[in-house]
């Protein structure tokens, strides 16, 4: 089997990733997932037609649960395996929460969205997929993090709520690719940095990305499913950017 499930895929990265894996092997099938039915049909439909004859979806969210139990049920009907998992549900901004720039602008409802969109659905996206990876093989879980939650690399200060998240899904990540292993010999756990790319997530601070380092879609999927390519058993558990490069946790 070579069936990828790609998360967040209604639109923005995973989307791309999704596009970029049916593109690239014909005989790959992909679920996406995501929380609006409306929108994964959508998405579905703008796919090439050999594409779209492989592509399946299933509306769940990742915050929830019981949710996530279903997409596991759903799972059962389309394959016995998946050769990959990409995650990339994640949240930063919204119309009444944002990065905070100061220490006087951390709120708790602040902290509590952002690890309810950033740390929460990896957990629970495991939990309801785990058992579908193969253990003769190998397979790959990537969940997208960012550079700015490394804590060696914070040089800028602020951004309080979204760094603590996306750290907390490093460290989950890392212990994630500790305990699988005993189980999935073959497994590569990694968390992506995808760089600065031209979405709804980042449209609020593109002004300050230098001229160059702002990418579409399509070129930051490409090059995390290149990295992902580049990857063995050994390198699981591992934090790496869209070129290829370690960033320190």
């Amino acid at each position: 089997m070579n069936h990828w499930l790609v998360t967040g895929a209604a639109n923005g990265i995973g989307l791309a990733v999704a596009t970029e894996l049916l593109r690239s092997d014909p005989s790959r099938r992909v679920t996406l997932t995501g929380r609006c039915e409306e929108s994964l049909v959508a998405a579905i439909a703008e796919l090439q037609p050999a594409a779209k004859a492989r592509a399946t979806m299933a509306v769940v969210d990742l915050a929830d649960a019981d949710s996530c139990t279903s997409l596991a049920s759903t799972l059962k009907q389309q394959t016995d395996q998946l050769s990959g998992v990409f995650n990339a549900a994640g949240f930063l901004h919204d119309e009444r929460i944002g990065p905070e720039k100061r220490l006087e602008d951390i709120s708790s409802e602040s902290l509590c969205r952002n690890m309810a969109g950033n740390c929460l659905p990896l957990a629970n996206l495991v939990q309801a997929v785990q058992t579908f990876l193969p253990r003769d093989r190998r397979a790959v879980l990537a969940s997208l993090s960012a550079r700015v939650g490394s804590i060696s690399d914070n040089r800028l200060g602020g951004w309080y709520s979204y760094r603590m998240s996306k750290a907390a899904h490093n460290m989950l990540l890392k212990t994630l690719s500790i305990e699988l292993a005993r189980r999935y010999k073959h497994l590569v756990c990694v968390a992506l940095h995808p760089g600065t790319v031209d979405t709804a997530l980042s449209e609020p601070f593109q002004r300050s990305v230098p001229d160059g380092k702002l990418f579409t879609r399509a070129y930051s999927a490409r090059a995390l499913l290149n990295v992902i390519d580049s990857l063995q058993a050994s390198d699981s558990g591992s934090f790496k950017a869209w070129d290829g490069t370690d960033i320190p946790w």
